[in-house]
C-alpha cells in the first residue's frame, strides 16, 4: 500500500510472493517515491548496492516514522523487516525476531508509536497459508525498538496466529484500530 510522506508517495515492490524459495531468483526490491510536486517517480534503490534495496528480498506491507523521516518494509516469505533512511538514501536490513523462523504469511499492516517503535506481526491460520508456525509465537505483537532491537508485546494479544492485515489511527491519532486476516478487530 502506498505511504505518503513530505510531499512524496512511496511504494515498494514484490516480484514474488510465494511461501517457497522462488524470492531467491529475484534481484531484490527496489524502493519508489512519487514527488507530487515535480510529477516523477523517483527509482531511490537505483543508487544502492546492486541496484536494489536488498538482496533477493521481496517487500509486501511499508510503513512511515514520520519523527525519524524512516520508511520500513517486512519480507515475504523470510519476514525480515527493512528500514529505509530517507535522507541518507540508505536500506538496511534489520531481520526478525529469533524465534520467527522459516518462512509463513507475513502482516499486510504495520504501525509506528510515537517511540519509533514498529510494531509487527505473522502467521495465518487460514489453510492456504498456514505453514505450522506455533501459535504461541504469532497469538500476539511484536515490535522492533531502534534503541533495543526486537521484542514481544505479549499483552497486545491477537486471537490466534493471525498476522495483522490493515488499520487506521483515529483523527487525534490516540487509538489504533486494526484487523488481522480473519477479521478480528483490535485497538492499541
Amino acid at each position: 500500500r502506498p505511504i505518503a510522506h513530505q510531499g512524496r508517495v512511496y511504494v515498494a515492490t514484490l516480484d514474488k510472493s510465494g511461501m517457497d524459495t522462488g524470492f531467491l531468483q529475484t534481484r531484490g526490491f527496489h524502493w519508489y517515491g512519487y514527488d507530487k510536486q515535480d510529477n516523477q517517480l523517483l527509482d531511490l534503490s537505483a543508487t544502492e548496492k546492486d541496484g536494489v534495496g536488498a538482496e533477493h528480498l521481496q517487500i509486501v506491507s511499508i510503513q512511515k516514522d514520520p519523527q525519524n523521516n524512516l520508511l520500513y518494509g517486512m519480507s515475504i516469505p523470510e519476514n525480515k523487516l527493512v528500514v529505509y533512511d530517507i535522507e541518507k538514501g540508505q536500506t538496511t536490513v534489520l531481520g526478525n525476531p529469533a524465534q520467527w523462523n522459516g518462512y509463513f504469511y507475513s502482516n499486510r499492516f504495520m504501525w509506528v508509536d510515537s517511540r519509533g517503535r514498529v510494531y509487527i506481526s505473522g502467521g495465518s491460520e487460514r489453510p492456504q497459508w498456514h505453514r505450522g508456525e506455533a501459535e504461541s509465537i504469532f497469538d500476539h505483537v511484536w515490535y522492533y525498538d531502534p534503541l533495543t532491537g526486537f521484542g514481544e508485546l505479549t499483552d497486545f494479544a491477537l486471537q490466534g496466529a493471525n498476522a495483522l492485515e490493515v488499520g487506521q489511527w483515529d483523527r487525534k491519532r490516540e487509538k489504533l484500530y486494526s484487523s488481522d486476516d480473519q477479521g478480528n478487530i483490535y485497538m492499541f
